[in-house]
């Protein structure tokens, strides 16, 4: 792979030598290897190297194992046949093979060729494109094969996630080889990002002497062993910050045509690498890409991927899409900015004109804030849509002007408008040259649809990307708030649990004294938001945010200060799966909001309980997102209704894990007469869903000595002791001086209601359950007294799991249950006798319908797709009973139930 590409010219030439050494082959058996090993050597490559011959494969249309003839992965495979076979038939042939499933995606030839020696059909398998001719036409048609040697780029046709793959692939190789030459840090980081840079300048028009001319300078003019890569990597990066007026006057003619670049990528020194022939073969590997084919706005999500070899084949399923960054962009702004291109008109009137222009300066005008900018991709995407739109605009112009524009004058949509914060400095230094890169596409865009040369080069604009953090920086400095149009992008998905001192230290600065412990890190930029666009109600904003900022206890907080400004939600895009460009797909369902201060167009909600998604036109979205007003639900210390009992966090252990007897040691404990007396069932919420066995040792009526008499008693004593002292809170500490009771007690006396703290997000109804004082509550369950089934009842409802999904908080997507904020401010209604008697009647019911499948778990039973007919009836008699109770008929849906829900609520609490 490091020898230079055979010129066209002379792979012509070494064609019509080949057609006439093999103008007699007619035998598949004697000739065939022969043949192919000298029809490879044309370009310089190995066939036993490259690929295999007779290389198995499993046929589609029989299961049955062949052998294809010669197979190189992702780049040929054949077929041969001797002379006057139909070739035809040995393509289907070759087809079925590779069609049979063995074979990867990523795998798969861009040619499929069925040969008879002298008769040749070539399949472009990424094109679609078909090609026969006879071997003494081979030099006309061997550009077809060009790639083979590197002659041609390698595209992947239009599967782009296929083409990301590759290329992030070849970066990572490049990666590997400098890390593996000790060179790292953030100079390999610097590196990285300029190579990137000459990569996609060499496939995209950048150069004066055209496409290829880095890959040309590093194939022929470094050495075969790598050992001055280093030096002429600088010679470029050199030209790249040096203007033409100061360089050397005796350049060689293909450095003196490297365009001076400026803007910043190229300014520093860095310490380059010792390379050696591995670094060269995977730089020149790299070369022979089609760049051209990647987006800017994978950048991001391609250097996160390099770093982590296991991860580069899944950059596909880790890329924040561009579909997924229109649904921000589109609602929030982009719709209405297209929908006015099209009321301007094709520009041949002079009304027409005028529009076009007005747009066209309110595009200049408008700047752009990501305050979570990471590698640019919600920037880069606005960018790009903001010049297609400005492309149009020019295009209906320049159909009625009599003579030639110079367009560069015209063109007024800058880098500059676009501002960006991110704190990590390599992101940052990703963004900006990712900005670079799409104004150049743009520019070449605009180009060939106008007819003229758009120059890029130097770079005079440069987006506005602040290397800083966000929620201690005042946006101010990087963008007057008057200025300011769109703030919007995808800040950090980090949860409650997962915020450490300086974050909670970030918050506090921007929610002050009305930050609680139950609020998201995304919150922050919300607070910032509103703060900076205080006094600009023209500007719009909207975030990709986890589904906190519409449920749990964040509710309050974060939407008071939205209305109390004056905004308006503009649109929700509700409970979405979103994959982010980090290495791991964020396991989180997000909310998309927009905000404005006008009132219209009408507000709208897309929901995506079903894969196509539905979309609503609304009256008001609520802070829960649906349609409806503007009620905020508040925790409560005690039910907000009267026939509710009060329900109790279970009992904690705290103990490091001592107090519990997992399975395999219960027999052990059981043969033990002492620590047996003290063992007791353990329910948590898997136990009490799935019917699993745990145990615990409750030691609350301990008798003196007994720790004394058993060995397993006074080991498990110790270590919960030993656990406590070390613990770095002082109530556990203290707690070290009783470590045979759990830390928090609250065991009822009575058979009590037990209900999950969080349950699978599928069911349709909370399954709650009744246990005897026997069976420890742990942390994991609620527990509430409820002598007449009422409770049980109410919260097995569908009208209750329609307040616990709306107002309750989640466990990533899981459903977490809370006593304050759901359960104590479930707003049922005052209960009569006959209504106690009727909810009870039917809660019975539903654990009759149970209790005909003794074998079942919980989880089986509640199985979504799956719950038994019996138990289904019983839930829809208990709901009717609770729906009537609220004023519903039986037919209600949700959005019905929810409504009746907030009123009810909104009155409670004013009574």
């Amino acid at each position: 792979m490091g020898d230079r590409p055979v010129s066209l010219q002379e792979l012509t030439a070494r064609a019509s030598k080949f057609a006439t050494d093999w103008a007699d082959a007619t035998d598949e058996f004697r000739d065939t290897t022969q043949f192919w090993t000298e029809f490879f050597a044309m370009f310089g490559v190995s066939a036993r190297r490259s690929g295999t011959f007779q290389a198995p494969a499993t046929r589609s249309s029989t299961g049955n194992t062949g052998f294809m003839d010669y197979f190189w992965p992702s780049k040929i495979a054949v077929e041969q046949k001797s002379a006057g076979k139909d070739l035809n038939v040995a393509f289907e042939q070759l087809n079925d093979y590779l069609t049979g499933g063995d074979i990867p995606d990523h795998n798969l030839p861009q040619l499929a060729v069925a040969c008879d020696f002298q008769h040749w059909l070539v399949h472009n398998l990424d094109t679609g494109e078909e090609h026969r001719f006879t071997l003494s036409e081979l030099p006309d048609h061997i550009a077809l094969f060009g790639f083979l040697g590197g002659y041609t780029k390698l595209r992947f046709g239009t599967d782009e996630a296929e083409a990301n793959a590759a290329a992030a692939e070849l970066l990572g190789r490049i990666h590997d080889e400098l890390v593996e030459a000790n060179y790292t840090g953030s100079d390999l980081d610097v590196l990285l990002v300029r190579i990137l840079f000459l990569l996609f300048a060499d496939d995209t028009s950048v150069w004066d002497d055209g496409p290829g001319l880095f890959a040309a300078w590093i194939d022929t003019r470094t050495n075969e062993d790598g050992s001055d890569l280093g030096d002429h990597l600088l010679k470029w990066f050199d030209m790249l910050r040096r203007p033409k007026d100061e360089r050397p006057p005796n350049l060689p003619p293909d450095l003196a045509a490297v365009p001076y670049v400026n803007g910043g990528l190229f300014a520093d020194d860095i310490g380059m690498p010792y390379c050696n022939a591995d670094i060269r073969t995977r730089l020149l590997e790299a070369c022979r890409f089609d760049w051209s084919t990647i987006s800017p706005a994978v950048f991001g999500a391609m250097f996160q991927t390099v770093m982590d070899p296991e991860a580069r084949r899944e950059i596909g399923a880790h890329y924040t899409t561009a579909e997924n960054i229109h649904r921000l962009i589109d609602p929030l702004f982009l719709n209405e900015l297209r929908e006015e291109l099209e009321a301007c008109g094709n520009g041949k009137s002079r009304q027409s004109r005028d529009k076009l222009k007005t747009l066209h300066a309110k595009l200049a005008s408008m700047h752009f804030l990501d305050p979570a900018c990471g590698c640019g991709n919600f920037l880069i995407i606005t960018y790009r849509e903001l010049r297609r739109i400005e492309q149009a605009i020019l295009e209906r112009l320049q159909l009625t002007e009599d003579q030639v524009l110079d367009i560069n004058q015209f063109r007024k949509v800058s880098l500059t408008q676009f501002h960006g914060i991110e704190i990590k400095p390599f992101p940052a230094t990703i963004a900006q040259t990712a900005m670079w890169l799409a104004e150049h596409k743009a520019n070449v865009e605009l180009g060939e649809a106008i007819g003229h040369y758009v120059k890029s080069f130097p770079l005079e604009d440069r987006a506005n990307i602040r290397c800083d953090n966000a929620l201690t920086l005042a946006w101010t400095d990087l963008l007057p708030a008057d200025e300011c149009s769109i703030v919007f992008g995808n800040p950090p998905f980090v949860g409650r649990g997962m915020i450490d001192k300086e974050r909670r230290k970030e918050l506090e600065a921007v929610w002050g004294t009305q930050l609680n412990s139950n609020i998201d890190y995304v919150t922050g930029w919300f607070a910032k938001t509103i703060g900076y666009l205080r006094d600009n109600p023209r500007a719009r904003w909207g975030f990709v945010a986890t589904n906190s900022i519409s449920q749990g206890e964040a509710v309050p907080i974060v939407w008071r200060a939205i209305l109390d400004e004056g905004w308006r939600c503009r649109f929700a895009q509700r409970s979405l799966k979103w994959t982010s460009d980090a290495k791991g797909t964020a396991a989180v369902r997000v909310s998309i909001t927009g905000f404005d201060k006008e009132t219209t167009p009408e507000p709208t909600i897309h929901s995506y309980d079903n894969p196509e998604g539905t979309l609503q036109t609304a009256s008001n979205i609520s802070p829960y997102l649906f349609d409806g007003p503007n009620i905020i639900v508040e925790a409560a210390r005690r039910p907000l209704s009267v026939d509710l009992p009060e329900i109790a966090f279970g009992s904690m252990a705290r103990d490091g894990g001592a107090l519990i007897v997992e399975s395999a040691d219960i027999e052990t404990f059981r043969l033990d007469p002492v620590a047996n007396g003290y063992l007791r069932p353990f329910l948590g919420a898997r136990q009490l869903l799935h019917n699993e066995e745990r145990w615990c040792l409750w030691m609350e009526e301990l008798r003196p000595g007994d720790a004394s008499r058993s060995d397993l008693l006074r080991d498990r004593l110790d270590a919960v002791r030993e656990f406590r002292l070390t613990s770095k809170a002082q109530s556990t500490r203290d707690a070290a001086e009783t470590p045979h009771l759990f830390v928090q007690r609250a065991q009822p006396n009575t058979n009590y209601l037990a209900i999950p703290r969080v349950s699978s997000e599928n069911r349709k109804f909370l399954a709650a359950a009744f246990c005897g004082p026997e069976v420890i509550c742990s942390d994991a369950l609620f527990s509430a007294p409820d002598p007449d089934g009422v409770a049980f009842a109410l919260v097995s409802s569908t009208m209750f799991m329609t307040w616990q999904q709306t107002i309750g908080g989640r466990l990533e997507e899981r459903i977490r249950f809370s006593k304050n904020l759901t359960y104590n401010t479930f707003p049922a209604p005052e209960l009569t006798g006959d209504t106690r008697t009727a909810l009870s009647d039917a809660g019975r019911a539903v654990l009759a319908a149970r209790a005909t499948y003794p074998d079942a778990t919980l989880a089986e039973l509640y199985d979504p797709v799956a719950m038994p007919v019996e138990l289904t009836k019983a839930h829809q008699s208990l709901d009717h009973i609770v729906d009537a109770l609220f004023g519903l008929n039986p037919n209600s849906d949700n959005a019905e139930r929810l409504h009746v829900l907030l009123e009810a609520y909104e009155d409670a609490i004013r009574s």
